[in-house]
């Protein structure tokens, strides 16, 4: 302190810093510079850090440089430097009202980042294949097999003996049928004709007597 480019109002500030090593501190190293004099034997110094009051005031209205060396128990050297102002206060009049301390101004907050969620990929919905529809396969007609006939074999008929005819004998017309009465006029009965007998059959060179037809 003060931080560097800081501006103050005391001529006379604490001037320190913190030392940090994880080796040791090597005190006799330390050397501390205010705008380029040496001021070590006037600082107040530790293992942990130093600091340094100046016993006369500080230029005003200009930049004040801080150059501090130190070094550790190996060996290696550190530096820091830094500086500040001194500006001169303005004093308040008497019965003057004090104003109220100043409002600090909200600082804009920064929208904060969305941490992106990570979205699971998208589970394919199976779609139902439908069944393959077999194609009816032509079945051809089946073609009869020719069943063979055998030949019909006909049915011996008996034959009825013939009847042997008489040497000589002189065949005969078959017999006339009777006759049949035809009906006359009206009231009138035909009389009635008696059948004419059939003539004899007689051996060859005869000839049958006549017979008498009635008158």
């Amino acid at each position: 302190t003060p931080a560097n480019q800081s501006v103050v109002n005391s001529r006379q500030p604490q001037i320190s810093a913190r030392f940090q090593d994880e080796q040791g501190i090597d005190l006799n190293s330390f050397n501390l510079l205010i705008n380029n004099q040496n001021v070590t034997n006037q600082a107040q110094i530790s293992r942990q850090g130093f600091s340094y009051t100046p016993a006369r005031p500080l230029p005003l209205n200009r930049p004040v440089s801080v150059r501090v060396q130190i070094a550790d128990i190996n060996g290696n050297t550190s530096f820091a430097e830094w500086s500040f102002t001194i500006v001169a206060a303005t004093p308040t009049p008497a019965g003057a009202r004090q104003d109220s301390p100043a409002t600090p101004t909200p600082m804009p907050v920064p929208p904060a980042t969305p941490t992106p969620v990570p979205v699971p990929p998208a589970t394919p919905t199976p779609v139902p294949v439908p069944p393959a529809t077999p194609t009816p396969v032509p079945v051809p007609p089946a073609t009869p097999t020719p069943v063979p006939v055998p030949p019909a074999t006909p049915t011996p008929v008996p034959e009825s003996p013939a009847t042997p005819t008489p040497a000589g004998a002189r065949q005969d017309s078959p017999a006339a049928p009777p006759a049949t009465p035809t009906p006359g006029e009206a009231g009138q009965d035909s009389p009635p004709q008696e059948p004419t007998p059939a003539p004899p059959i007689l051996p060859d060179g005869l000839q049958a007597a006549p017979t008498p037809t009635p008158q």
